[in-house]
């Protein structure tokens, strides 16, 4: 049945374009003249606004493309994954033909825009969320089934949601003992959606590190669509079953913060992390409201952006780091650890700091190949303000 969906996908696809004259104009028309690549980023979203983690990847994504010299435009495609594709089609058929089409596999469209991508000849990248495990079985990964597919950068999700979870769960011991309390400590999960690698693979982190423990138990992992309003709702009707919880692990920290403002409300506040390095979660941390936050793969887009300008400029980047799927990595901050970023934080948000020098060299450098994060982001920055560069 999977495969017979994605083939009827495939075929609309086809039929459409041959159905429309415009569209043998996309395959032959030029992107653009002044030879900068230019490159459309998909959301599978209504607008920038609808939440935290869309706003700070325009951010960066705009930012990068004006240091790196590049033509990029954010296209929110909107939330429903039957219309994303039709939607992708319409834009392109309205403007230039993009050199480059870059996506995440939220709610499941990666498929369809990898064919759409093979259709109309356009090269094209995922980062943020890879394809579901059943999908890299059927089609592997870049330039597998999928030749116009170049590459890929994923985050180590599964590792995020473990350390993350870790963190939570030792911060709960800690008030336990403060205060004699020799019962188990009680967790509540809440997922994106069922569809998202990403979220499936936090989760399943968040699973692999309770059950290293003994005296710690899950009493419920919920999905909330990745939507703050309805993670606010389950967080209260899991505290109306349960009697409470002493951690509250997101797949987000749009989520986090949602159940966060609940749970101050009903007057007890457990332990409470989620994914995402957005303002608001950072504040958070430093207010002591939120107990942690895992992310940095925010700058990830960035990374994507310099190389996809190195495959337009002919250095080809999968020669350099022998792979076309890198992985990224996410790092942890707690109260305790925040303030060490706050400075740098502060210039992300401004735009003040130099994107093509944070990433010079991370072609030639085998070790940042394999160390794709905010974290060695900073530290290339660091080390050239440090030497006057």
């Amino acid at each position: 049945m999977i495969a017979f969906r994605y083939l009827i996908s495939f075929l609309m696809i086809f039929l459409c374009m041959l159905s429309s004259r415009a569209n043998a104009d996309i395959i032959n028309r030029a992107a653009n003249e002044d030879n900068r690549p230019y490159v459309i980023v998909v959301q599978p979203s209504d607008d920038v606004n609808d939440a935290l983690w869309y706003e700070v990847v325009d951010r960066h994504l705009k930012y990068a493309a004006k240091d790196l010299n590049m033509k990029v435009e954010n296209f929110f495609a909107g939330d429903d994954r039957t219309k994303v594709t039709s939607n992708v089609m319409a834009k392109i058929k309205s403007g230039d033909k993009p050199d480059y089409l870059v996506f995440s596999n939220q709610v499941g469209i990666g498929v369809n825009l990898l064919m759409l991508c093979e259709t109309i000849e356009i090269k094209c990248f995922i980062y943020g969320s890879s394809l579901s495990q059943d999908d890299i079985e059927k089609y592997g990964g870049p330039g597998e089934s999928f030749k116009n597919w170049i590459g890929q950068i994923i985050p180590d999700d599964e590792d995020a949601g473990f350390n993350l979870a870790k963190i939570l769960i030792e911060q709960a011991r800690k008030t336990k003992e403060d205060n004699n309390d020799n019962t188990p400590i009680r967790v509540i999960g809440i997922t994106g959606t069922s569809s998202t690698p990403a979220s499936v693979n936090r989760t399943n982190g968040l699973r692999r590190a309770v059950s290293s423990y003994p005296d710690v138990e899950i009493l419920q992992i919920v999905s909330a669509r990745w939507v703050r309003r309805v993670a606010a709702d389950k967080y209260d009707l899991l505290t109306s079953r349960y009697g409470g919880a002493d951690v509250v692990w997101a797949a987000s920290n749009d989520m986090a913060l949602a159940v966060l403002e609940r749970a101050r409300s009903l007057g007890h506040i457990p332990k409470i992390g989620g994914f995402d390095f957005v303002p608001p979660a950072v504040d958070a941390l430093k207010e002591t409201g939120l107990s942690a936050a895992v992310g940095g793969h925010e700058i990830d887009i960035a990374y994507v952006m310099k190389l996809l300008r190195a495959y337009h400029d002919g250095d080809d980047f999968i020669a350099q780091t022998g792979t076309a799927s890198l992985r990224s990595k996410l790092i942890p901050l707690t109260p305790d650890s925040v303030s060490e970023y706050s400075i740098f934080f502060d210039k992300l948000t401004r735009g003040d700091v130099n994107y093509k020098t944070g990433l010079d060299g991370f072609l030639q450098d085998k070790a940042a190949q394999s160390n794709i994060s905010m974290q060695a982001f900073r530290a290339r920055l660091s080390v050239t303000e440090s030497t006057g560069d």
